[in-house]
């Protein structure tokens, strides 16, 4: 009765009440939001004693002593930002309740200097959630007891309209509450849209259509409120109709990565196009290479916000693979999580990366990959980021296979740049040095008066060096963009 009635009156104040229609945010506007942030880096939390965001956020489970203490683990190695799972069923039992745990967790936070971005919806894993008490974890298995929001039933019925206006009132008044709440960093309005979908007894072609209506909607009722943070939902690797709605109706772009450094690396270049700023919302996937010595580097030096996914080994079980059954042994290589429950790091060296890396949050790279983007004899230029899992970072553009940085630590862990390097392609195009961390060749050092005799026979080389042939001459190697083929670097 009292959810009918709090219904009752959100719809209408909904309805009477003026929203401006909003518009997708400016690629400046959104470029000055990310400029006012420190280097956005933390994980997807949940306490370790909730199974799922049910299990999380009702009234009878809802554990601040937990939340409070894992928070503090998080910010203890470096964290200022939790991704965090909202469930529109928490809401509709008790609207006055759900968000006032909202902003208990985050007065929490807060006090630990870790903003949050809220996710609303979420198609990923068991399709028929319900309010109540929550299963007990499945031994073995990766979050057996993770449950979609709203579920697939609901989301592939938009013709539902009782359902789908109770999700209206639940976005708007979530929304209404907390639109200019600045510990709330930005709304990721809809997770891996149609990914649990998929799992449904649908024919491919349709995949596609089935979470857009949502999506779209949300997307709608969120302009209507107009907070001032960013919206966004993360792109994904599958349904090119879904993902081409984020990525022209998103503020920023989120995407999920859970490859290796090298292909999250062109992951990013390729959205760094969209001159919009960049938040990996999830990442770090052992098994698969995604790891924290390799992949946290290559976000510090592109300035590219990053959450992995997993803080605190608990009843969501993620140490296990996604395909884990039943009765399945601990691994010794952990899929997801950071720490055992007691607070104890899973890897030490792990820790450690994250903590040498955020040790100076405030401190942005001065390296914009934009920079290095150009047309050179009709070759592309990029920037590129190389780590190896000591933290040593080379950053190198393939523009003569020049190192424009080499960032490594000390004996304190803390990290320098210990090469000269300019800030863009421009720079080292202008440079009266032309030598400057470049690849020499094809032959290294001076050649007198340009000439050499081999087998009885004078070749006569250009000489860029006085009389003499320096460095392979007036287009050396350092003057070459250097392409990667099948096989083999070539020219």
């Amino acid at each position: 009765m009292l959810y009918k009635r709090v219904v009752c009156f959100v719809w209408i104040f909904l309805c009477i009440t003026p929203f401006a229609s909003a518009q997708q945010w400016s690629k400046e506007k959104a470029n000055q939001w990310y400029a006012t942030q420190p280097w956005i880096v933390g994980c997807n939390f949940i306490p370790s004693s909730a199974i799922n965001p049910l299990e999380m956020w009702q009234a009878e489970t809802f554990d601040s002593v937990t939340i409070d203490r894992e928070l503090g683990w998080a910010a203890d190695i470096g964290m200022n930002t939790c991704r965090v799972f909202l469930h529109d069923l928490a809401y509709k039992a008790d609207p006055d309740g759900f968000k006032y745990r909202i902003n208990c967790y985050l007065r929490i936070a807060q006090k630990h200097g870790i903003k949050t971005s809220f996710v609303f919806f979420d198609d990923c894993w068991n399709r028929n959630p319900k309010s109540g008490p929550q299963p007990q974890p499945t031994p073995g298995v990766h979050n057996s007891g993770w449950v979609q929001s709203p579920g697939a039933d609901i989301v592939m019925d938009s013709k539902n309209r009782t359902e789908w206006n109770r999700l209206e009132v639940y976005v708007k008044d979530i929304l209404t509450t907390f639109k200019n709440d600045e510990r709330v960093l930005y709304w990721d309005l809809y997770n891996e849209p149609g990914n649990g979908i998929a799992n449904q007894k649908v024919k491919p072609r349709f995949l596609n259509r089935k979470s857009l209506p949502l999506l779209k909607e949300t997307f709608r009722w969120a302009r209507e409120v107009n907070p001032i943070q960013p919206l966004t939902s993360g792109t994904w690797i599958f349904f090119t109709a879904i993902k081409n709605f984020q990525l022209k109706n998103s503020d920023i772009i989120t995407f999920h990565n859970y490859f290796d450094a090298n292909l999250l690396s062109a992951q990013i270049n390729t959205l760094q196009k969209r001159l919009r700023p960049l938040i990996c919302t999830e990442w770090m996937a052992r098994k698969m290479n995604s790891k924290v010595q390799s992949c946290l580097p290559v976000f510090k030096a592109k300035h590219v916000g990053c959450l992995n996914w997993g803080f605190v080994s608990g009843k969501t079980q993620t140490i296990y693979p996604w395909n884990s059954k039943p009765g399945t042994a601990p691994p010794k290589l952990w899929f997801h999580d950071l720490l055992y429950p007691d607070g104890t790091p899973y890897n030490t060296e792990e820790i450690n990366t994250f903590k040498r890396l955020t040790a100076n949050p405030e401190m942005k790279t001065t390296l914009n990959p934009d920079n290095f983007e150009k047309l050179i004899d009709g070759k592309q230029v990029h920037l590129f980021s190389l780590a190896n899992r000591n933290g040593l970072l080379a950053t190198i553009t393939n523009y003569g296979g020049k190192v424009v940085s080499l960032e490594t630590p000390d004996k304190q862990g803390n990290l320098a740049d210990i090469v000269m390097g300019f800030s863009s392609i421009d720079n080292y195009l202008k440079a009266k040095e032309p030598y400057f961390g470049a690849l020499i060749g094809r032959y290294g050092n001076r050649i007198a008066n340009g000439k050499f005799t081999l087998n009885g026979k004078v070749y006569t080389l250009a000489t860029n060096n006085g009389v003499n042939h320096l460095h392979g001459g007036g287009k050396g190697f350092n003057a070459v963009v250097w392409m990667r083929s099948k096989s083999m670097l070539k020219r």
